[in-house]
């Protein structure tokens, strides 16, 4: 009889990895010309939110490296 193996994936982490992802790609889009036009930009919530936080690349990669690590625990056994 062949033990089912249990799978190591977490859904919402995989949301929050594509959400931050998308926020990156939105900023590096933005990000120029917002500083181009930043008198016309300023005041708007959305660019404001895309430039805030210097965290969403640490968050990205620290979400990803678990993700490649549970995904490295699933072949083990």
């Amino acid at each position: 009889m062949i033990k089912e193996q249990k799978k190591r994936t977490y859904e919402s982490l995989d949301m929050w990895r594509g959400l931050l992802s998308i926020w990156v790609v939105l900023f590096h889009c933005v990000g120029g010309v917002a500083s181009d036009f930043s008198e016309a930009m300023s005041g708007n919530g959305f660019v404001d939110f895309l430039l805030w936080s210097g965290l969403r690349v640490p968050m990205f990669f620290v979400i990803s490296g678990y993700c490649m690590a549970a995904a490295a625990a699933n072949l083990i056994e």
